[in-house]
């Protein structure tokens, strides 16, 4: 695995929890667990189990990846079994690797697509209705007229940019309320931080406008 080139190890740990931790919080995109007495097993033509979490939130990251571990399974002992061994050779491949792929294990595309949406789209539209406000003001020749005016540079800005927050909390609310129940995409996690994060996401890109 590790001569594959597919893989980057990042660390060895201790627990099957410690392990699904990790890919939760997307530290890591694969998980082999390797149970307890595998090498026994495997010498007594048992098929030990082998067990891969996968990350399955980002397809092509992974269906390559995969892919190569199948192969691998089916391959990489090919050259030890020999002698005594040789009896493990043919046949069915002499590890069954099983895989569980974790966020989205049909693989459904919309699990992707839609979720995405709300970026693509929140950054389409606040990019451009923020930069058609600033030039529609220069065009008019109301902006000297605004800085003209006991107010600071920042309060205008922000003047212009507050109004639009809500137009981007609408258009991310439509979108979640169409992924739950015109998609039914799954939703986990806290809604209070992904309206947090949306924020943060919000601001910079009208700001960027």
């Amino acid at each position: 695995v590790r001569n594959s080139g597919y893989f980057d190890f990042v660390r060895q740990v201790e627990s099957e929890e410690e392990g699904r931790d990790a890919l939760a919080r997307g530290e890591v995109q694969f998980v082999v667990n390797i149970p307890v007495g595998f090498t026994r097993s495997l010498l007594r033509g048992e098929r030990p189990a082998l067990l891969l979490e996968a990350d399955a939130t980002d397809p092509a990251a992974t269906g390559n990846a995969l892919g190569a571990l199948r192969v691998l399974a089916e391959t990489s002992l090919r050259r030890d079994l020999t002698g005594p061994l040789a009896f493990l050779a043919g046949g069915e491949p002499p590890i069954d690797l099983r895989v569980h792929a974790l966020y989205n294990p049909d693989g459904a595309t919309r699990d992707n697509i839609v979720p995405g949406l709300l970026g693509v789209v929140l950054t389409m539209t606040m990019v451009i209705i923020t930069a058609l406000a600033i030039t529609r003001e220069r065009e008019r020749g109301t902006m000297e007229n605004l800085l003209s005016m006991p107010v600071r540079p920042l309060e205008v800005m922000a003047g212009k940019i507050v109004p639009y927050i809500l137009v981007g909390y609408a258009q991310a609310g439509l979108i979640l309320v169409a992924a739950r129940y015109l998609f039914g995409v799954p939703m986990e996690g806290s809604l209070a931080l992904l309206l947090g994060a949306a924020f943060v996401f919000i601001v910079a890109n009208l700001a960027m406008g």
